[in-house]
């Protein structure tokens, strides 16, 4: 994961600060898929795709739940998180892939009601956002009251230009180098009406009054964690020309039409814990601070789970003579027409790859005594303070593998050098040390 997305952690548009945790989400899927608005089908236009890996143009509650790996960084959590893939378009039309690695989702606890909050039912689909706007809608309002006021839906969509001197977030892209990155900034939907899982026109979930906060309507009077999804691009990374610009891949170059979808994949009970304990505190969005998370946490997600080959027989990346699909580009102010992400009937398809539903892979959970694997003779010691005044606990040797990476080779590993400690950092770095750890503190 690039750096800039752990330098760019903040809680933007976010009227206060409440319980919440984050979670870091590695690529693992790109191209033309999107089981929510086209299911079984190609879609209209290119997506990036973070979480599980079974993610494909069928995909499904009990699909995702079955993959084999999350590309975030909680393994419990095997939901596809995704939006449109940025490009810069250059004045003879082609377009050429903007940089961007995944992206940071924020689970948050807010309003009055927060402790009255519901984990995600199974199979429960959310889209935020609107493909087509190309300006910005000041009429359409969320459900509010004279307590809780209502505040445009368009505030849902914001973007941040991270820069010395950074200026503030607006709703729409930037035309200006940002040196850090272009953060694309979306909040979905809290309020459930109890009934549908997902309706094409999303009247099945609702704003809070104050999109980041207030209250539920009472036509969706279920309250659930409020996600909010932050993408960085590397816009300063592209060799750009004069009369060049920035496009979303749907044809937008305005930023307006900005969207978010999710698709539940979550272990409901892990869910459930997370959402009665971790949504009513204060954390400061530290997984850490959360048990039942911090036990299927790993910081090795990217290459735990890597970004899986494209299912759609087309390039999505690098320089293309035009956005993929069938997308053509339109400025607004009025919103785009719906024959404007059209193909021709007459023009051949990509290729369809079928995917197949993979075995989920299981995390262990051992405890201080037991043996790894179970007929091994090592055995699991406990959790030691780290890094403690510049000294590791396991200070020996150092070794990186990114093909392949187990306990088990790591204490294979280990045991060749002649070190009886061992332990995998990273999912990819194997770490020694003597028999005698300074410094000794349990943590």
């Amino acid at each position: 994961m690039a750096n800039g997305f752990r330098a760019a952690l903040i809680l933007s548009l976010l009227s206060h600060v409440d319980a919440f945790w984050r979670m870091n989400c590695a690529l693992v899927q790109r191209g033309r898929i999107d089981p929510l608005v086209s299911p079984g089908a190609i879609a209209g236009h290119t997506h990036s795709i973070m979480g599980g890996s079974n993610i494909g143009i069928n995909a499904t509650f009990d699909s995702l739940s079955n993959s084999e790996c999350s590309s975030c960084e909680i393994t419990a959590d095997k939901s596809a998180y995704w939006s449109p893939t940025l490009f810069y378009q250059y004045p003879n039309g082609s377009v050429l892939s903007v940089p961007n690695n995944g992206g940071v989702a924020y689970y948050l606890g807010r309003g009055p009601n927060t402790n009255k909050t519901v984990p995600f039912p199974n199979g429960l689909n959310i889209l935020s956002g609107n493909m087509a706007a190309r300006s910005y809608d000041k009429t359409t309002m969320t459900w509010g009251n004279a307590t809780y006021p209502p505040r445009p839906i368009a505030d849902r969509v914001s973007f941040a230009c991270l820069k010395d001197n950074q200026p503030p977030e607006q709703h729409y892209m930037f035309d200006t180098d940002c040196p850090y990155g272009m953060r694309a900034q979306i909040h979905y939907q809290s309020c459930w009406n109890g009934r549908e899982l997902y309706k094409a026109d999303n009247s099945h979930v609702a704003y809070q009054s104050q999109i980041d906060n207030g209250i539920c309507p009472p036509t969706h009077p279920i309250q659930i964690p409020h996600i909010f999804l932050e993408v960085l691009y590397s816009v300063a990374n592209v060799p750009k020309q004069p009369g060049g610009r920035f496009v979303f891949a749907q044809g937008d170059p305005t930023g307006y039409g900005f969207h978010g979808d999710f698709q539940n994949g979550w272990n409901f009970d892990v869910l459930q814990e997370a959402v009665t304990n971790c949504l009513s505190v204060e954390n400061y969005g530290t997984i850490g601070e959360c048990p039942i998370l911090q036990r299927y946490q790993t910081s090795g997600y990217s290459y735990n789970c890597p970004e899986r080959p494209p299912q759609i027989g087309e390039r999505v990346t690098g320089l293309l003579p035009r956005l993929p699909g069938c997308n053509r580009i339109t400025e607004g102010p009025e919103a785009a027409p719906f024959a404007s992400n059209q193909c021709d009937p007459s023009q051949p398809k990509p290729s369809v790859t079928t995917t197949v539903d993979s075995t989920t892979r299981p995390t262990a959970q051992v405890s201080p005594g037991s043996s790894w694997p179970s007929s091994g003779q090592q055995r699991y010691v406990n959790c030691f303070a780290d890094n403690v005044n510049g000294v590791r606990a396991l200070n020996a040797v150092r070794m990186s593998n990114y093909n392949v990476m187990t306990v088990d080779y790591c204490q294979s590993w280990c045991k060749s050098k002649g070190y009886r400690l061992s332990g995998v950092e990273w999912g990819q770095e194997v770490n020694t040390a003597l028999p005698v750890l300074t410094p000794k503190s349990m943590c």
